[in-house]
């Protein structure tokens, strides 16, 4: 097993009702950059952009990003 980061974005943006056009808005990130973050598709986020949207949707980095345990290929190959 071995664990990776994820983050809550799309799912703290339903919760709060906020679209990602107003993320935009409040912290001047790129919307592709936003789009990307929402759909786990990005590799490395800088503590800069993650703070921006944290004080835009008032949560901590713990309520934006999770721990999960994946399993690892090498235990998925027989």
């Amino acid at each position: 097993m071995s664990k990776v980061v994820r983050n809550n974005l799309k799912s703290l943006l339903e919760e709060k009702g906020i679209t990602q056009a107003e993320v935009h808005r409040r912290t001047g990130i790129t919307r592709s950059m936003i789009s990307n973050l929402a759909n786990n598709k990005f590799n490395n986020i800088n503590m800069d952009t993650a703070g921006k949207i944290c004080t835009a949707l008032d949560v901590s980095l713990e309520d934006l990003f999770v721990f999960e345990e994946v399993e690892s290929e090498e235990s998925t190959e027989g």
